[in-house]
Parts: structure tokens; C-alpha cells; sequence
């Protein structure tokens, strides 16, 4: 029975708020309204961060809505409310959380981006924020980079005795493209690291084509775009195999053309891995033919 089919009595009129998620988040802001005067003006996004790495989060979602801010959180892929605030709060935390990120708190009148970093305990972890405009104000979003969350072997990424084996068959005889499709939050950046970790352990050279480069893997050349000076997935994938590398990994493949190049450079010899987003396997190949 599809949403229209419910009886209205059965349509919920507000999705479910899991205030669980940002429990450190409201007790900051319970403890001290007056967020400038504290000594730390930034603790409150410092206690939304805490949060998210707390929850194994891969992103924050700040969304602006008539009656304030939305506060939530992707895990394990599934988006889920962790809180709504009132306007006064929610704009402080907007801004708390530019001002860590290097970015003026003032209104954005255009999207604006920046990563910075965090140190939860004894780890270092890297956050990219992206602010947008939007019509009931700033639209604010965090992806939570932590490398403790990166899966080293291929056995911990909960795939089935007979998948692990035609993967194993395949790193036996490299070649073609190894293609890592799913929705968002589905974990084909994981995938991807596990393999590259793999991969470096076997005699190949393995070369990284990323926008932006998200996690740092010793023994690997890593290579980050920049559109601004020439260096798009099409130009770097025939840089890169100008050097020869057995494998390269491209980000993701976004258009016709950077298909088409990775597609020439496995065509070469070349071993190409990608991700791509789709909902199905059926997805991943219909959005191939285009």
C-alpha cells in the first residue's frame, strides 16, 4: 500500500525526532544560552561534531525551515532528525560552525565551501562543510571524514563467502573496471579504500584521481582535482596513464566524459576503479548508456 493509499489518520504529519542523536548538542545549549559568552563561543557545534562521531555519522545536515533549524544526521545511510531549533539557536550554530570552518559568518548571499579539521580524543579527523542560501535561510552540511571508520580488509566489509571470493579471483588477474555503484551514504568510498589498501600491498603501482582527495593512504600517488587550472577526471586520467600506472582510481564518474576516458584508459591495459550513484545494479547500467 503506497503513502496516497493510507488513510489520512495514518499519514504521519511530522517526521520522528531521535533527540538521542544530539544529546551533547542540547545540553550545550540548555547550559549556556548566551553562547558569545562563554569561553568557548564555539561550543555548541563543537558538541554537534562530538555527536555525529559519536553516532558513527557520515554527514550533519543543518536545514532551514519556517519555524527554525533542522538538525540531522546520515547513518549507516538513512537520514534521521536529531533535533529542531528555535531560529536563535540554529542561526548560532550556523555560525559557530563557519567560523570553525574559516568561512564569515555573515549571511551567504552565494555557496561557499571549506574543510577543517578536528581532533576528537587522540584522533584527527578532517570535516568538509558547504553552505548554501535557501529560502528560509543558510542550508548548512558537514561531512564527517574519520579514518577510524575506514574498513582495512576486505573480509570487514560484510560481504557474502562467494563475493569475497570473485573478488579475490579478480585481484589474481587485474584488469577492465571495477565499478562501485549505490545511493548516497551507501559505502562505495569505503569499498574503494578497502580495496586501495589491497591493492598496495601487491606489487602494482596505483595512482588516485579524487575531488577531494578524502582520506590519506601511505604508498599510493594521490592526485586532487582542480578544474580551476585544467585538472579535470578527463585531463588526469590521461595524465595519469601517460606514467603507467597498473591501476588508477577515479572518484567518481559524473559525466559522459570522464566515462569515456576512464573507459579508453582500461581499454590500454589500465585497471580502472570508480563509483558511480545509483539505486540498483539495473541503475548502474542504464546510467552507463548515457
Amino acid at each position: 500500500m503506497s503513502k496516497q493509499d493510507l488513510p489520512s489518520s495514518e499519514i504521519p504529519s511530522e517526521r520522528p525526532i531521535d533527540a538521542q542523536l544530539a544529546s551533547q548538542l542540547l545540553e550545550s545549549l540548555d547550559a549556556n544560552e548566551e553562547t558569545e559568552a562563554s569561553e568557548e563561543p564555539s561550543h555548541a557545534a563543537r558538541a554537534l561534531v562530538r555527536d555525529a562521531i559519536r553516532e558513527r555519522a557520515t554527514d550533519i545536515h543543518l536545514d532551514p525551515e519556517s519555524r527554525g533549524l533542522r538538525v540531522r544526521m546520515r547513518i549507516d545511510g538513512v537520514m534521521r532528525d536529531a533535533a529542531l531549533l528555535v531560529p536563535k539557536n540554529g542561526y548560532r550554530l550556523i555560525n559557530q560552525l563557519k567560523s570553525l570552518a574559516g568561512i564569515d559568518p555573515v549571511a551567504q548571499v552565494a555557496a561557499d565551501e571549506a574543510r577543517f579539521p578536528f581532533r576528537d580524543g587522540d584522533v584527527d579527523l578532517d570535516l568538509r562543510l558547504a553552505v548554501i542560501p535557501c529560502l528560509h535561510g543558510q542550508k548548512l552540511s558537514v561531512r564527517v571524514l574519520d579514518p577510524r571508520q575506514i574498513i582495512y580488509g576486505l573480509h570487514e566489509l560484510g560481504l557474502s563467502d562467494h563475493n569475497l571470493d570473485r573478488i579475490r579471483y579478480w585481484f589474481m588477474s587485474l584488469g577492465g573496471m571495477f565499478v562501485v555503484a549505490g545511493p548516497v551514504g551507501s559505502g562505495k568510498t569505503t569499498t574503494l579504500y578497502s580495496l586501495l589498501h589491497a591493492l598496495k600491498l601487491q606489487s602494482c603501482s596505483v595512482s588516485t584521481l579524487e575531488d577531494p582527495v578524502e582520506y590519506s593512504v601511505d604508498g599510493i600517488n594521490q592526485v586532487q582535482i582542480d578544474e580551476q587550472h585544467g585538472l579535470t577526471f578527463p585531463e588526469g586520467i590521461r595524465a595519469l596513464a601517460r606514467h603507467n600506472p597498473d591501476v588508477i582510481l577515479v572518484g567518481e564518474l559524473r559525466d559522459s566524459a570522464t566515462a569515456r576516458a576512464a573507459y579508453g584508459a582500461a581499454a590500454l591495459g589500465r585497471t580502472i576503479l570508480t563509483t558511480m550513484h545509483a539505486r540498483d545494479a539495473a541503475g548502474t547500467v542504464t546510467s552507463l548508456r548515457y
